[in-house]
C-alpha cells in the first residue's frame, strides 16, 4: 500500500505564492492539506482557493476575532488536525514555497522499500533544500545548502550512530510520521522564532531515542528567497537572538543525556557555528549589541563547548571551521582540561610554507592563557636547533575572543631553521596544516586507494624523488619558464613584473602614486596598472603614459600569475578577486593600504593573505603587530613606511597656497546607491548648506565650501552637477583641495587623516548616537579634531570656521616622508631572489 500524506501551510498575510504552493501538492499520495491562517487576511485569502481544492481545509490559529500570529502556533494548530487524521505521513510546507513534481513519489518509493523498517525509532525523512531566486524570474533553482552532502549517496535509510552528521535543520524539507507525532504528543515552542525548526527534530529525536533517520535525494523542495522572504538578516541585530535561543532550545539539549549522542553534539556545533561567523563578519551586528549580552551569549557557548567531545571537535567535518575557530572551540570542550598536553589545545606545531623571498619561516601553536599561572602570558618554551638553543627572530601572542571573551591564544613565531620546540613541558610535533574536514569535499571526492607500485617503493627514495621535483620546480618557477630545450640558449634574466591597482573602477589611491615613483626609479622592472576601461581614470592615466590593462580581462589574469609583486589598495575589490585567488607561493601581495587604521579590522585582515601591509603610526602599528591583538599580522608582514600617496600630500602642503576652501567630505551611505536624483540633491544640501551659510557670514574672508565625492558615490553625484550648486571635488583631485583647505568637515573617513597630517582642522559631525561614534573615539582623541552635533550644526559651523581654522595648526600626525622611496627600497633589497 502507497504512504499517504498530510500537509500542513501556515499562511500570514495574502499570501501571493499560496495558489503555486497549493498546485504544487497535487499528488495522489497527498490526501488532505490543512491550511492555517494566521491573521484576518490570510483567512480570507485561503477560502477563496480552498473552494477550488476538496483536499483542502482551512484552520485558523486563536479564538474569536483573536489570532496567535506566529508560524509555530499555526503549525500546532494544524498538527493537531493531522495527527488525528488516518495518513502515514505528515509535512510541512511554507506558503512561499513550492515542492517538485514526484516529491511525494519519491518518499513513498524510499518508504515503499523499506517496509520493515521500525518508524518507530527512525521517525523522519530529510529532503533536499533548493534555492529559488524570486528576483531571477528563469533561474534554475540551485542546491546551495551545507548540509546537501546528506543526498551524495542517494536515496537511504542511515544509523545516526554510524553517520551521526545526518542531521537537519528545516521541518519544510522533512517528512515525518504521523504515529510516533501522535505518541509522543509533540509540538513546536510558539515562544521563539529562531531554530524553531531544529527544536523540533531535535525534541523528536530524542523523544522516540531515534537510531536512524531516511534522507531522499529524488525530493526536492523549492526554498524561495527574495526581498520579502527572511527576517534572518534583522535577526541578528536583536539582543534576544544571542540568549533566548540558548536558553529555550540549545542549553536544554545540552543536559538532556550523558554522554550526549553524537548527532546531536554536530546539532550543536551546526548551530553554534553560525554565531562564530556572525562575530567573524567585518560589520557584524553583535558589535552593536551592550556588552553583556555579548557576554552572556559567550557563557553560553562555553557552557555547552563543555559537553561536546574534544575528538569530535577535532574532526568536526559538517560545516568548514577555520584552525583558529576550529581551536577556539577545542580551548572549551569536554575533555580538553585532561589531555595530557594541557594548557595546549593540540600538540601540533602548525608549520607554514616558506617563501623564496622571505628568509624565515612561520609557526603557530594554540593554548589557554586562563590556564597559565598569573601573570604569565604565554607557557615556558625552548626552541633548539642542531643542539642549540635559538630565539625566534619575531614572536607574538594572539588573543582569539568570540564576542569580546577570550576563549584561546594563538602563539606565532618566525624562525630562520625549523626548531625542535618544547612548549610547558612537552615536545611537540612541527608539522603542516592538514587542513579542514568537510563532508562536502570528503563524499564529492573518495580518497582512491593508494597504487601497490607507489606503496613499495622505499620511503628514502621516495623523499628524494620529492626534493629533487621540488628543487625543479622552485628553479622553473623563479625563472618563469621551463628548462631550455637542446640547442638552445636559456635567458639568463626574466624581467620582473610588478601589478598595481587601486579600487577597480578608480585610481587616484596609493597603487596610483607608487606606480609613478617606481616606473621612473626602477625601469628594469614592467609596471602595470588595472582599472576598469570605463573608469574616469583610464583617460586621463593613458594620457600621462601609464600601462593600463582591463582589471576584468584574461590579460590581467595572466599578468597576475607572472607578477612578482601585486601591490593594490584594496584588497576587497570583487574585480580582484580572481586575481588574489590564483596568488602562488612565491608571489608577493603587498597591500598598500586605503588610510590609517582607526578602527579594530582583524575581522577584515585576518581572513586574507597579506604578505606585506603599509601602516603610519606608531600606534596603528602596534595595535596590529602588539602581544594580545586581535590581529594574526606580525612586525614580518607590517612595514611602517607611511602611505604613498601622502608623499605627494607632503609636497602640496610644503608650498604657499591660499586656504579659501572649507572641504565637506562625508562618508558615502549605501541607501543612497539607489536613491532618486532628488533624494541625493537633498543629502548633499544637508552637509553643504550650514557651511555655505557660514562662509556667506565671513565673507570678507573669501571662504567658500566644496562637495568630495567619495569614489562610491560618483556615479550619483556626478551627472548632478552644477544642480548641486557647489563645486565638486573627485578624487585625483582631493590633494590639491585638501591643501587649499582651512578646514574638512566629515562624519567619518580615512580624508580625516589626511587633513591632520597636513594641519588641515577637522570638524567631525555625528549624533551622539551614531554607532560611528564609538568607532571614531580613536579619532576624537587627536588634537585638531572638532566633534559637532548635527543639530548643532548651523550655529557651529561659523565658530568652528572663527576658532578652529583661523589659524593652520601644527601638524598632528608625524610620520615619516619618504613612503614611495622606502618601500622601493625594501622590495628591491630581495630581488635577486627574483631574478
Amino acid at each position: 500500500m502507497s504512504a499517504r500524506f498530510s500537509v500542513i501551510i501556515p499562511v500570514a498575510g495574502s499570501g501571493p505564492y499560496l495558489a503555486q504552493a497549493l498546485e504544487s501538492l497535487r499528488s495522489p499520495l497527498v490526501e488532505r492539506i490543512f491550511v492555517v491562517a494566521d491573521n484576518a487576511e490570510a483567512l480570507e485569502a485561503t477560502r477563496e482557493l480552498a473552494a477550488t481544492n476538496t483536499k483542502v481545509r482551512v484552520l485558523r490559529t486563536g479564538q474569536g476575532n483573536v489570532f496567535a500570529c506566529s508560524a509555530g502556533a499555526a503549525r500546532n494548530v494544524g498538527l493537531g488536525a493531522a495527527v488525528a487524521e488516518s495518513t502515514d505521513w505528515v509535512a510541512f510546507l511554507d506558503a512561499d514555497d513550492t515542492v517538485s513534481p514526484g516529491y511525494f513519489e519519491a518518499l513513498g518509493e524510499l518508504i515503499a522499500q523499506h517496509a520493515d523498517q521500525d518508524f518507530s525509532s527512525s521517525p523522519l525523512i530529510h529532503t533536499r533544500i533548493m534555492r529559488l531566486d524570486q528576483q531571477e524570474h528563469d533561474a534554475e533553482p540551485q542546491e546551495v545548502h551545507p548540509l546537501r552532502y546528506r543526498f551524495m549517496q542517494g536515496s537511504r535509510w542511515v544509523s545516526l550512530t554510524d553517520e551521526p552528521h545526518m542531521i537537519g535543520t528545516s521541518v519544510a524539507a522533512a517528512v515525518f510520521n504521523r504515529q510516533v507525532l501522535a505518541t509522543t504528543g509533540l509540538r513546536f515552542d510558539e515562544g521563539v522564532n529562531w531554530s524553531e525548526d531544529s527544536d523540533f527534530i531535535v525534541r523528536l529525536l530524542l523523544a522516540c531515542r531515534a537510531r536512524g533517520v531516511g534522507v531522499c535525494a529524488g525530493a526536492r523542495y523549492l526554498y524561495r528567497v527574495g526581498h520579502q522572504r527572511s527576517l534572518t538578516s534583522a535577526a541578528w541585530s536583536a539582543p534576544l537572538k544571542y540568549t533566548l535561543p540558548f536558553e529555550r532550545f540549545y542549553l536544554p539539549w545540552s543536559q538532556s543525556s550523558r554522554p550526549l549522542p553524537l548527532w546531536l553534539q554536530n546539532q550543536l556545533l551546526y548551530e553554534l557555528a553560525h554565531y562564530l561567523q556572525i562575530d567573524r563578519q567585518v560589520f557584524s551586528p553583535a558589535l552593536e549589541l551592550p556588552g553583556q549580552v555579548r557576554r552572556t551569549c559567550a557563557g553560553y557557548i562555553e557552557q555547552i563547548l563543555g559537553k561536546i567531545d574534544t575528538s569530535l571537535l577535532e574532526g568536526f567535518a559538517v560545516l568548514p571551521l577555520g584552525l583558529d575557530r576550529r581551536q577556539l572551540l577545542l580551548a572549551r570542550s569536554a575533555q580538553v582540561d585532561a589531555l595530557p598536553y594541557a594548557p595546549l589545545t593540540s600538540r601540533q606545531v602548525f608549520s607554514y610554507a616558506k617563501r623564496s623571498w622571505r628568509p624565515v619561516q612561520k609557526f603557530t601553536y594554540f593554548y589557554r592563557g586562563d590556564a597559565l599561572p598569573a601573570g604569565q602570558d604565554v607557557p615556558a618554551e625552548v626552541f633548539m636547533v642542531q643542539g642549540q638553543p635559538v630565539e625566534p627572530v619575531t614572536a607574538k601572542w594572539v588573543s582569539h575572543t568570540l564576542f569580546g571573551v577570550e576563549f584561546v591564544r594563538e602563539r606565532i613565531l618566525w624562525f630562520e631553521q625549523a626548531p625542535s620546540m618544547r612548549v610547558a613541558g612537552f615536545d611537540l610535533k612541527v608539522s603542516p596544516y592538514a587542513g579542514t574536514p568537510l563532508l562536502l569535499r570528503q563524499l564529492a571526492q573518495p580518497t582512491p586507494p593508494p597504487s601497490t607500485e607507489m606503496a613499495e617503493r622505499p620511503p628514502l627514495l621516495m623523499q628524494a624523488k620529492k626534493g629533487l621535483w621540488r628543487l625543479k620546480r622552485a628553479l622553473t618557477s623563479r625563472s618563469g619558464q621551463g628548462s631550455a630545450a637542446p640547442g638552445q640558449v636559456q635567458p639568463a634574466q626574466v624581467r620582473q613584473v610588478w601589478v598595481y591597482a587601486d579600487r577597480e573602477h578608480r585610481a587616484g589611491d596609493n597603487a596610483e602614486a607608487f606606480y609613478r615613483y617606481a616606473s621612473a626609479h626602477a625601469p628594469q622592472v614592467e609596471h602595470v596598472f588595472l582599472l576598469c576601461r570605463q573608469s574616469p581614470d583610464w583617460a586621463r592615466l593613458e594620457q600621462e603614459g601609464f600601462t593600463l590593462v582591463e582589471v576584468a580581462s584574461a590579460q590581467a589574469q595572466e599578468l597576475g600569475r607572472r607578477a612578482s609583486n601585486l601591490l593594490v589598495s584594496d584588497i576587497s575589490a570583487p574585480g580582484l578577486a580572481p586575481i588574489l585567488a590564483a596568488l602562488g607561493p612565491d608571489q608577493r601581495l603587498v597591500f598598500l593600504q586605503h588610510g590609517i587604521l582607526r578602527r579594530d579590522h582583524w575581522r577584515w585582515l585576518n581572513p586574507r593573505r597579506i604578505d606585506l601591509m603599509l601602516t603610519t603610526l606608531d600606534s596603528e602599528t602596534q595595535a596590529i603587530v602588539g602581544d594580545g591583538s586581535c590581529y594574526t599580522l606580525t612586525r614580518q608582514e607590517v612595514w611602517q613606511l607611511g602611505l604613498p600617496r601622502h608623499d605627494r600630500l607632503y609636497e602640496l602642503a610644503a608650498g604657499e597656497v591660499r586656504r579659501d576652501r572649507v572641504l565637506v567630505a562625508p562618508t558615502w551611505q549605501q541607501s543612497l546607491v539607489t536613491a532618486t536624483d532628488d533624494e541625493v540633491r537633498a543629502w548633499v544640501g544637508s552637509w553643504v548648506g550650514p557651511w555655505v551659510e557660514a562662509c556667506e557670514r565671513l565673507g570678507q574672508r573669501g571662504v567658500r565650501p566644496v562637495f568630495f565625492v567619495h569614489p562610491n558615490m560618483e556615479e550619483r553625484v556626478a551627472h548632478l552637477g552644477e544642480g548641486l550648486g557647489v563645486e565638486l571635488v573627485f578624487g585625483h583631485q582631493f590633494q590639491e583641495a585638501l591643501v587649499r583647505s582651512c578646514a574638512l568637515v566629515t562624519d567619518y573617513s580615512s580624508v580625516a587623516d589626511d587633513a591632520l597630517l597636513v594641519g588641515v582642522p577637522v570638524a567631525l559631525v555625528v549624533a551622539p548616537d551614531d554607532p560611528q561614534l564609538k568607532r571614531a573615539r580613536n579619532l576624537l582623541e587627536t588634537p585638531g579634531v572638532t566633534l559637532i552635533r548635527p543639530e548643532n550644526l548651523q550655529e557651529l559651523a561659523v565658530s568652528f570656521l572663527l576658532t578652529g581654522s583661523s589659524a593652520r595648526k601644527a601638524k598632528t600626525l608625524k610620520p615619516g616622508k619618504d613612503s614611495c622611496g622606502s618601500l622601493l627600497s625594501n622590495l628591491q633589497g630581495s630581488l635577486s631572489l627574483w631574478l
